[in-house]
């Protein structure tokens, strides 16, 4: 996930390019998944009055 994902002080930067035969937006996606699968097993929550998905 460290390739991925960058942290600074609250928030969470995911960011993605297109390998492995994904479009940008398909790695993209499953970044995401991932992040937001992380966050839930360890009980962390986002606002989503505060969140920004698909930013370039």
């Amino acid at each position: 996930m460290r390739q991925f994902v960058q942290t600074y002080f609250d928030d969470i930067f995911v960011h993605s390019r297109a390998s492995e035969g994904k479009t940008a937006v398909e790695a993209h996606l499953g970044h995401l998944r991932e992040v937001l699968l992380c966050m839930r097993e360890n009980r962390l929550y986002a606002n989503i009055n505060t969140c920004i998905f698909g930013a370039e």
